[in-house]
C-alpha cells in the first residue's frame, strides 16, 4: 500500500500546473478561506530577500519552481530596508513584480513582509540592514498595497518582522502604542486596498502574543503572527505554545511566518535556532492540531537556519525534514476507495493543482492505455450543486475501475463528511471538458494522448443533473447521463440557486441520453420522466429502480445504479454491443436485474 500511495502522489504532482490566477484569500472567523469557500491552510517557506538573490544570481522561477517542488503553497519575500534603499525602490519592486509571476506560475501565494527587527516607535534596531522609521515604513505599504491591490496572489502584508524591546538598547515601546503603530499600518493600506489580510506580530521578536487576549489588534480581517523558534521556550513546548500564542486561534488565524531548526554543530546555529528533528515533529504535530498555518526560514544556502546548503538544493537536517513533510502535507490528496473498485483498471481518488475544485477518478496504472485503448471522459455534477463529490465517490470511483476518466465537480470529498461550503456552478463541468482536452494534448501530462476526446459524457445527478442539462449544448459532449433529475414542470418549487433553464432546454440535446432515476418515490421521477416523453429527436432511455431520490451512490460499489451507468458509458463511448443489450431489443437484459424498469423512444429499437 505503501508503494501504491508513493505512486499516486507522484502522479499527481506530474499532471501539469498552468499558473492560473489564484483564488483571493479572505479571512473568516478565525480561518483562511478563498472564494470558492474552502478553508485554506498555508504551509510553505522563507524566501531571504529579492535583492540578496538578484546579487547571487538565483532571483529567477528556477528558484520558485524549486519552491514548489519542496511542496510549499506560500512563499514569504523578506524586504530588508537597507537592501531596498540599495538596489533602489522601483528596481526592487519591479524585480517583485517579477517573483509574484514566478509565484503564481508555481501556483504560489506570497507573503510581503517588511523585514526589520527592533523598535519602530523609537527607531532603535538590532542592526544597521533593519534600520527604519514609521514614514518609510508607511511608504513601503503604500506602494506595496497600490501596487498588488488587484492581484489575489499577495495575500498577506506582514507589517513588521520582529518588533523587541529586549534589552536597554533598544528603547521603550508598550503593547497599546505598538498596537496604535500596527493599526496606523492598517489603516494606511486599507485606504488603498481595503481587502488586504495584514499580519499583526508581538514583542520577544514576535513571539509573544499574550497582551491580545485583554487588548486585541481593533481592526478585522487580520491575523496574528508568531515566530516559535525551538529555544524560546524549554520542553515540552505545547502547553507554552498554547499560553503564548496557540490560545488565539480560537477566535483568530494564527500564521508563523518563521519557524525552524538546525543541529548544534551545522553551519550557522545560534539561539533561538539550535535543536533536532524533534522540535520539527513537535511544532508541526501542533499546527495540525491548531490549523495553524507557517512559512519555514530560510530557502537560501546563507541565512540560518538554512532549508539547503549549496544552489544544488541539497537539504540541510531541517530541510530534509521539512520538504517530506511539505510535499506530504500540501501535496495534491489521493485515496484508494474500496480497493480501486471491481473494474478491470484499479483506480484511485484524486487532485490537481491546475484544476482546482475538481476531484478525479482514473486507473492507478495508465500504462495500459494509448491511441488504441483510449480512455473516454466523465464530467459529473453533485447532487444538490454540492462543491464535492461527497455522496458519490463510490460510485464514481466504480466508473473509474472499468476504464474511464471520472471528472467530479468539486473538492475532494474529506471522510466522507458533508461539503457545506458555497454550491458548484454549471462552468466547473466545462472547465472538467477543457482541461481532459488540454492534458491530451500536452507532451508533459501523464494522460498525454490517453484521453479519447470524442467520447465525452457530461451527467450529474439532482442539481448537477440540471447542470448538466443547463450545458447540453456544447458540442463535445458524446452522450448524457441524467441522474434523480430533470427539469422542473414547476420551477417555482426549486431550491434556490439551482441552474433552471425551461423545458425548452431539451431541444438542444443533440446525443443519446439515458435517465437513471429512483422510481415514484423519487422527487425526481416526475421532472425526470417529463423530460424523457419529450425527447423524441435523439436516442433516449430511462430506466428506474425504486429507491428514492438518494440512489445507491453511497453503497459499496455505487450499489445497483453502477450497473446501467457502466453498461450505457459502455455502449455510448466504447461502442461495447455487449454492454448495448442491457438497453435494446424487446428484452433488455437490465429487466434481469431484479426491480428494475426501463423505458425507450422509438430510436432505441
Amino acid at each position: 500500500m505503501k508503494k501504491i500511495l508513493s505512486l499516486m502522489l507522484i502522479f499527481a504532482m506530474c499532471l501539469t500546473t498552468s499558473g492560473k490566477e489564484l483564488s483571493r484569500i479572505r479571512v473568516v472567523g478565525n480561518k483562511f478561506v478563498n472564494e470558492e469557500g474552502q478553508i485554506v491552510v498555508f504551509r510553505g517557506v522563507c524566501l531571504s530577500d529579492p535583492v540578496k538573490l538578484i546579487g547571487d544570481g538565483h532571483w529567477d522561477a528556477t528558484y520558485f519552481a524549486e519552491a514548489a517542488a519542496w511542496g510549499a503553497n506560500i512563499v514569504r519575500f523578506a524586504v530588508h530596508p537597507q537592501n531596498i534603499n540599495h538596489l533602489g525602490w522601483e528596481e526592487t519592486f519591479q524585480a517583485m513584480d517579477h517573483g509574484v509571476q514566478w509565484a503564481k506560475e508555481q501556483g504560489l501565494y506570497v507573503i510581503m513582509d517588511w523585514h526589520s527587527i527592533g523598535n519602530l516607535k523609537d527607531r532603535r534596531f538590532t542592526a544597521d540592514m533593519y534600520n527604519t522609521d514609521m514614514m518609510e515604513t508607511l511608504r513601503f505599504w503604500r506602494m506595496a498595497a497600490e501596487r498588488y491591490k488587484d492581484e489575489p496572489a499577495v495575500a498577506f502584508y506582514e507589517l513588521f518582522n520582529e518588533p523587541t524591546v529586549t534589552g536597554d538598547e533598544l528603547g521603550e515601546c508598550s503593547w497599546n502604542e505598538w498596537r496604535r503603530i500596527q493599526e496606523t499600518l492598517i489603516d494606511a493600506i486599507r485606504d488603498i486596498n481595503p481587502q488586504a489580510i495584514c499580519l499583526c506580530a508581538g514583542f520577544n521578536w514576535a513571539y509573544d502574543l499574550t497582551p491580545v487576549a485583554t487588548a486585541p489588534i481593533r481592526r478585522g480581517g487580520i491575523a496574528y503572527v508568531a515566530h516559535p523558534y525551538p529555544m524560546k521556550r524549554e520542553q515540552p513546548w505545547e502547553e507554552q505554545w498554547e499560553q503564548d500564542f496557540g490560545y488565539l486561534t480560537d477566535e483568530y488565524p494564527v500564521i508563523c511566518t518563521e519557524i525552524g531548526y538546525c543541529l548544534e554543530d551545522e553551519k550557522g546555529a545560534h539561539v533561538p535556532v539550535k535543536s533536532t528533528d524533534v522540535y520539527g515533529e513537535h511544532i508541526t504535530q501542533y499546527f495540525e492540531q491548531k490549523g495553524i498555518s507557517f512559512t519555514i526560514w530560510c530557502f537560501d544556502p546563507d541565512w540560518a537556519p538554512m532549508l539547503f546548503s549549496d544552489w544544488d538544493y541539497t537539504p540541510t537536517t531541517q530541510g530534509r525534514f521539512f520538504k517530506a513533510y511539505l510535499q506530504k502535507a500540501n501535496g495534491p490528496q489521493s485515496q484508494v476507495i474500496e480497493e480501486g473498485g471491481t473494474g478491470k483498471y484499479k483506480a484511485v481518488m484524486t487532485e490537481t493543482k491546475d484544476l482546482p475544485a475538481h476531484t478525479l477518478f482514473l486507473p492507478q496504472d495508465l500504462k495500459p492505455f494509448s491511441k488504441k485503448n483510449l480512455l473516454p471522459v466523465l464530467v459529473w455534477g453533485n447532487g444538490a450543486c454540492a462543491n464535492s463529490p461527497w455522496e458519490h465517490y463510490k460510485f464514481l470511483n466504480e466508473i473509474a475501475s472499468h476504464g474511464y476518466l471520472v471528472i467530479a465537480t468539486g473538492f475532494f470529498p474529506k471522510d466522507g463528511a458533508r461539503f457545506d461550503g458555497p454550491m458548484s456552478t454549471p462552468q466547473q463541468q466545462i472547465a472538467s471538458i477543457d482541461w481532459a482536452i488540454a492534458q491530451n494534448a500536452n507532451p508533459q501530462s501523464q494522460l498525454y494522448g490517453k484521453i479519447d476526446t470524442q467520447a465525452i459524457c457530461a451527467a450529474g445527478m439532482s442539481c448537477g443533473g440540471l447542470q448538466t442539462l443547463y450545458n447540453c449544448a456544447d458540442p463535445r459532449i458524446t452522450t448524457f447521463m441524467i441522474c434523480n433529475s430533470g427539469l422542473f414542470i414547476d420551477p417555482s418549487i426549486a431550491m434556490p440557486n439551482m441552474p433552471m433553464p425551461g423545458k425548452e432546454q431539451l431541444q438542444s440535446i443533440s446525443k443519446p441520453v439515458m435517465y437513471l432515476l429512483g422510481g415514484p418515490t423519487d422527487i425526481a421521477y416526475q421532472n425526470g420522466m417529463d423530460d424523457f416523453h419529450r425527447i423524441q429527436h435523439v436516442p433516449a432511455v430511462a430506466v428506474n429502480y425504486p429507491v428514492g431520490h438518494g440512489g445507491t451512490y453511497s453503497q459499496p460499489y455505487g450499489g445497483e445504479f453502477r450497473f446501467p451507468a457502466i453498461a450505457w458509458l459502455d455502449w455510448q463511448l466504447k461502442g461495447s454491443v455487449k454492454a448495448a443489450r442491457m438497453f435494446k431489443g424487446k428484452n433488455p437484459q437490465i429487466l434481469v436485474r431484479e426491480d428494475w424498469s426501463i423505458e425507450k423512444n422509438a430510436l432505441v429499437k
